[in-house]
């Protein structure tokens, strides 16, 4: 296959095109034109490709030039929604002007407020896929609130049955 000047194939190129859709590396794959079948490991072995990875940081960092999307931009509309949707702020007419009614739309300050957590890494999910010496492990996932002034602390809980083997 031919290279282009960036060192990708014309497939990997389309990839990265597809990948800056939505973000989803199967799908991406599959419409880049591998095989629906092994989509998900073309899908992988292609994030893990340098020069991939490389193409999609230049994309997107061309990308939030070109709109001015930054973090701080988004964190600010997701302060301003959860303030809107907890009644923080009346609701406003075509001038800007109070109308005085206030709304509360818990799902709509929820997820802003979800966000706005995973932003900060308050919330964790986390999992070990085995002990230390090999052995299994029953695992419990916990998820954690936390203050954002303390580190995050990763819990994992897995019970042995005396000779560093995970029990029955």
């Amino acid at each position: 296959m031919a290279k282009r000047p960036d060192g990708l194939t014309a497939k990997q190129a389309r990839f990265v095109d597809e990948y800056l859709v939505d973000l989803n590396a199967t799908q991406a794959a599959t419409r880049a034109g591998y095989s629906p079948h092994t989509a998900d490991s073309q899908a992988s072995r292609l994030l893990k490709n340098v020069k991939v990875c490389s193409a999609i940081a230049v994309r997107q960092a061309e990308r939030a030039e070109k709109t001015q999307l930054t973090t701080d931009w988004i964190v600010e509309r997701l302060i301003e929604n959860a303030n809107r949707a907890m009644e923080a702020e009346p609701v406003r007419d075509a001038n800007g002007k109070p109308i005085g009614i206030y709304t509360y739309q818990g799902s709509v300050a929820n997820k802003a407020l979800e966000l706005l957590g995973k932003h900060r890494g308050i919330f964790l999910d986390r999992t070990a896929l085995e002990s230390p010496d090999g052995g299994a492990l029953e695992v419990t996932v916990t998820r954690r609130i936390v203050h954002v002034d303390k580190p995050p602390v990763n819990r994992i809980a897995a019970r042995t049955n005396g000779n560093g083997r995970a029990g029955d």
